[in-house]
């Protein structure tokens, strides 16, 4: 029954775990979720009351309507048991709380909550007073109150459990029903003691001493007068108005009877007592009336949003009072079990009743109504002797201007649906033949009827017209009927080609006027005037007004039965094949749709687009498949469909959907309500919260978002899902899993959303989680040393063989098998780096990776966290811990360049780490300890900084233990020809050019420059020559000249060479490390990200794949999922 104070959300807002601190046990839905079972079409059993309403009760509910039902004939029941995941099939109560939660009590489990999706169980394990309870109430804040059979009530604040009982107060242990007054004082009513009254600190008791009629209170109601009636088992009903008790019982003009089991007030005011040995009895306020009806109600009683009465029976299971007639419901009708214990209505229009011993019913009588061969929801015309429709196989449907709907069945005529009877159109009312193929209506809203073997029918409003071959129509068994846009009809026969009539003449098409075939099951006009047509069994034939063209699967046509034509809003034109699935022609290509994308079958008998943009793809086997352009989603019997072999779709103006099948009309009105969606976790290295800021390693290959819709009206598994994770995916993803997984995440911000979507193509809205990828320690370990792995190792990187030259060699394998200090001094350009790395490759150290790091190129308040790293939280953006240099470099050498820009704060630290070797990760007070040699290196005077201030000199001698200068260029003029050389091949190799020869002009040139960028300058010529140059040979044109004023002057070149020109620079020349990158992104585009295989990128570059991935780690370049 309905007892809840506060109104009910129209949605569920939150999932049973927000109740969640004692939940002992919860129960998963299984990986195929709710098995909708037990679904069976209601037969009607209609019982007169015997009297009118003028007499008797007054009208409930409206009549029939299209918006909604008011008696239950064609819809349906879902029974849900424990095979299907219930706790148990003996429930006494249901309740839905204020955020759409179900509860459900029991005689020997305690209590359980649905959320939609999973049931959790409270017990007396986590405080509750007994298991064996009896109902549950929710008062205005939101507090459960849980009615035991014989130890009191329990009160859950969604926290703990207290109990109440005799020794508290309460007027007895026995505890069968709460209300709350207006004064938000609690009653209960009991078994064994009379009622309480609890005021939040004490309880007052009532009972026959203070003017109660009995002792054994079954129920209690607050009237809208704000008085309490109480129905008593032992002496009939009480009201109670605040002062003093007025009873009702077995006397003459008051209750027929003493035992009274329920009371329950209508929205006309009048109050409904039960008891099994009596029927329906209400009071007006004055008299008494009984129902005189076979139905006889127990104890529950509720009035549903249409007016109609709902109560459980002693002998029936379930009956139905619309104000004028009973209905009844048992098993037979679909109903779990005869002995129904309670009734409720959720916010989505659905009757749930529990059962002792047959689980769970949900009853949807507003959703679905059906017409079969056998009943009919409406009443039939008198001139017919139909009892439903003549044969329950339908072949379409059309809803016409006056929201009339007509039937056309195959081998029992044509009906008509008017919203009040069913009419039935026989030979006697000009209708000629009783096995119909389709309909359609003309711009004059004439309707016409393509029928077996007697040609078309035409219906004006008032009469029929049937024209035939002996009218000139190519064949009398019409399959299809289309209307052009100049107002001509258009007949696809079986077996005589198309017709067309202007209306006047008929003319005919065949296959001797280009027509494929002459069986034609489909007809449509597109945007631009030219005619369709589906050839049997030879895919479809355009026709211009002049020649006809065909189309197959040799076109991309996903099977060469099609079945339906169809153009939508949109000028696409739509194929439904027999096998093939759909295909969509939008005006150049075909796109195919089939079962592997989620359409329900791929044998399509027709398609519709509802007002809604939403298509309707009826199947033959699979029910009825609806599809927004996103997610496919599919309504068959299991969801109350009358017949999963579906013909056709149609949508009257009052928004319902009509469906034809081979068993009969179904009428649907889609639920408006969205689903719900919420996150179970996300796995990586471990089960995160969904809550909780999530930070995983990029070592982590695989991360895992779980999550989980919930629908009342759609089955777990039944439910679909559009994700997208930002950075990742450019549009939003489908899925029907409720998991969805990714490898391989580059370091960086994720955010991950997803929507759950129901049946009824409703969404959900979105909800979302944040995901930061860290960088992974062992990798970038691990990519360093790729990279110095893939350098030239030792001293074979250095070319030359000046003296200058080999002074540094010397040093270099003097200092590389120590552990001490380097200090690397030089000019830009002079091979700073090679030195560092020379000095580890010759160490112990070698295989231990290298890491670099530039210090000028380092945001001064980052130094210190690359340096060291830092902690989760040490300052705004540390979403994550970060693993500093030095760490990385553990076991190996840290090369620090540009060491003269190291900010003095990080200069003390690193003195630190130097001296001690140990330090704290920034807003960490955890000592690291590392081995780490550390290479530094500067391009200018260290000595010039002290004395600024800008660089300490304890630092300066604890560095410089070992200096190692690097000589400019030009003072190793003997290695220019050997660099130049070295560079020019390099350049070669890597551009795919030809080696070009060096004139004694140009090598003459550049030994009298001055090189102020040293090697690296040099080597960026190179480049440019390798690329300008022709004829295999480097001219003095090829050079671009340098200005030498900063070194010694040379003859100006003679009139016929080139005029001076600047050296190029990094802003209009790219370096090989530039071009590189450019040419592995192109790759990966082309390759549409994938690295690996013989389409991967690794094989378009002819490299392995693995130092693909480390270059890509280098350059930061990323693929695509």
């Amino acid at each position: 029954m309905q007892r809840l104070v506060a109104p009910r959300p129209r949605s569920i807002s939150r999932a049973c775990t927000t109740w969640g601190p004692v939940c002992s046990e919860a129960w998963p839905l299984g990986a195929a979720g709710w098995s909708w079972l037990s679904s069976t079409i209601f037969r009607r059993r209609r019982i007169s009351t015997g009297r009118s309403t003028a007499t008797g009760a007054a009208t409930f509910g409206s009549r029939h309507s299209r918006g909604g039902i008011s008696r239950c004939d064609g819809a349906h029941f879902y029974t849900f048991t424990t095979a299907e995941g219930l706790p148990a099939n003996s429930n006494h109560d249901l309740l839905e709380d204020r955020h759409g939660n179900l509860w459900f009590s029991s005689k020997t489990r305690g209590i359980f909550c649905y959320d939609g999706t999973h049931f959790t169980s409270f017990t007396t394990e986590d405080g509750l007073a007994d298991n064996d309870i009896r109902s549950i109430f929710e008062d205005r804040d939101g507090v459960l109150w849980i009615f035991t059979w014989d130890q009191g009530i329990s009160r859950y604040d969604g926290e703990r459990f207290t109990t109440y009982n005799k020794q508290n107060g309460l007027a007895g242990n026995k505890v069968t029903r709460i209300v709350e007054d207006r004064s938000g004082h609690l009653w209960f009513a009991t078994q064994d003691g009379g009622a309480s009254r609890y005021d939040g600190e004490r309880f007052t008791t009532y009972n026959r001493q203070n003017g109660l009629t009995g002792n054994k209170i079954s129920d209690i109601l607050l009237d809208r007068d704000g008085d309490l009636w109480f129905a008593t088992q032992d002496g009939g009903a009480s009201r109670y108005d605040g002062e003093q008790f007025t009873s009702y019982h077995d006397t003459r003009g008051q209750l027929s009877y003493t035992a009274c089991y329920g009371i329950y007030q209508d929205r006309q005011g009048r109050l409904w007592f039960s008891n099994p040995e009596v029927g329906p009895t209400y009071f007006d306020g004055e008299r008494f009336q009984v129902l005189p009806v076979d139905y006889k109600p127990t104890h529950t009683f509720l009035e549903d949003q249409d007016g109609h009465l709902w109560f459980n029976t002693s002998n029936h299971g379930l009956a139905f009072y619309d104000g004028n007639q009973f209905t009844a419901f048992s098993t037979e009708d679909g109903l779990a079990h005869r002995q129904v214990q309670y009734i409720l209505e959720d916010d989505q229009r659905f009757m749930w009743m529990s059962t002792w011993g047959g689980g769970l019913s949900r009853y949807d009588g507003k959703h679905w109504m059906h017409f079969t061969s056998e009943s009919t929801p409406l009443p039939q015309d008198p001139t017919t002797d139909h009892r439903g429709l003549g044969t329950s196989r339908v072949e379409a449907v059309l809803a016409d201007a006056q929201n009339n709907l007509w039937i056309c069945t195959w081998g029992g005529g044509l009906f008509r649906d008017d919203g009040k009877t069913l009419k039935a159109f026989t030979r006697d009312d000009g209708f000629p033949d009783d096995s119909l193929w389709c309909a359609h209506i003309d711009r004059k809203e004439h309707i016409w009827f393509g029928t077996f073997k007697s040609g078309a029918v035409c219906y004006d409003g008032n009469t029929f017209k049937t024209y035939s071959t002996q009218d000139g129509l190519a064949h009398n068994s019409v399959w299809s009927i289309c209307e052009d846009h100049h107002g001509q009809i258009w007949f696809g026969t079986q077996g005589g080609g198309v017709s067309r009539f202007d209306g006047e003449n008929f003319k005919n098409y065949t296959t001797d006027d280009g027509l494929t075939s002459d069986f034609i099951w489909s007809i449509l006009e597109d945007d631009e005037g030219q005619m369709w047509f589906s050839c049997s069994e030879f895919g479809v034939c355009r026709y211009d007004g002049q020649t006809f063209t065909n189309y197959t699967t040799e076109d991309g046509l996903a099977h060469d039965q099609v079945w339906y034509l169809f153009k939508d809003s949109h000028a696409h034109l739509w194929f439904g094949t027999w096998g093939g699935g759909i295909s969509c022609f939008d005006g150049e290509c075909f796109k195919n749709y089939t079962t592997d994308d989620g359409l329900a079958d791929n044998n399509v008998r027709s398609i519709f687009e509802d007002r809604d943009g939403i298509y309707w793809f009826s199947t033959y086997g699979g029910g009825v498949c609806k599809f927004d352009g996103q997610v496919f989603q599919t309504i068959a019997k299991k969801d109350g469909l009358i017949h999963d072999a579906v013909q056709h779709v149609d949508q009257s103006r009052d928004g319902a959907i009509w469906i034809a099948t081979e068993g009969g009309v179904s009428r649907y009105i889609p639920p408006t309500e969205p689903p719900t969606v919420r996150f179970v976790g996300v796995v990586a290295d471990r089960r995160y919260n969904p809550d909780e800021e999530i930070a995983i390693s990029a070592a982590q290959q695989l991360v895992t978002f779980e999550f989980q819709g919930a629908s009342f009206t759609t089955a777990p598994d039944q439910l679909a899902y559009v994700y997208q994770l930002t950075g990742v995916d450019t549009d939003w993803q489908t899925s029907y899993q409720r998991r969805v997984e990714y490898r391989g995440l580059a370091p960086g911000n994720y955010a991950f959303r997803v929507k759950a979507v129901d049946r009824d193509l409703n969404y959900s809205s979105p909800i979302a989680v944040a995901l930061v990828i860290t960088p992974d320690m062992q990798q970038d370990r691990i990519d360093a040393l790729e990279a110095e792995l893939s350098q030239p190792q030792g001293l074979e990187q250095f070319i030359g063989q000046s003296p200058a030259l080999k002074i540094t060699l010397e040093q270099i394998h003097t200092v590389a098998d120590t552990d001490v200090t380097v200090l690397v001094l030089g000019e830009t350009g002079t091979g700073k780096g090679l030195a560092a790395r020379a000095v580890h490759s010759l160490s112990a150290r070698k295989e231990q990776p290298l890491i670099q790091l530039n210090c000028g190129a380092i945001p001064e308040g980052l130094v210190a966290s690359e340096l060291f790293g830092h902690e989760k939280g040490a300052f705004t953006g540390a979403v994550a811990r970060k693993i500093g240099r030095f760490e990385l470099a553990d076991g190996g050498t840290l090369f620090l360049d540009e060491i003269g820009d190291l900010p003095l704060a990080s200069q003390q630290v690193l003195l630190h780490v130097l001296q001690d070797g140990t330090f704290q990760r920034v807003g960490g007070d955890r000592t690291i300890a590392v081995d780490v040699r550390v290479v530094a290196a500067a391009n200018r005077d260290l000595r010039e900084g002290m004395r600024a201030g800008t660089f300490r000199e304890d630092l300066y001698f604890r560095l410089s233990a070992f200096a190692l200068h690097l000589s400019p260029l030009r003072e190793r003029q003997d290695d220019i020809p050997l660099l130049l050389h070295y560079f020019i091949e390099e350049s070669a190799r890597h551009l795919n050019r030809p080696v070009p020869a060096i004139s004694p002009e140009v090598l003459s040139y550049l030994l009298e420059y001055d090189w102020p960028g040293n090697v690296r300058e040099l080597q960026h010529l190179a480049q440019h020559v390798v690329l300008v140059c022709r004829n295999d040979r480097v001219e003095l044109q090829d050079v671009p000249v340098r200005d030498n004023t900063a070194g010694p002057q040379t003859t100006p070149p003679a009139p016929s060479t080139p005029p001076v020109l600047p050296a190029p620079t990094r802003a209009t020349f790219p370096s090989l490390d530039e071009r590189e990158k450019q040419l592995i992104a192109e790759a990966l585009d082309t390759c549409n990200g994938i690295v690996y295989g013989d389409r991967g990128a690794a094989s378009l570059l002819g490299i392995h794949p693995e130092r693909l991935r480390a270059k890509m780690r280098k350059y930061d370049l990323k693929k695509t999922r």
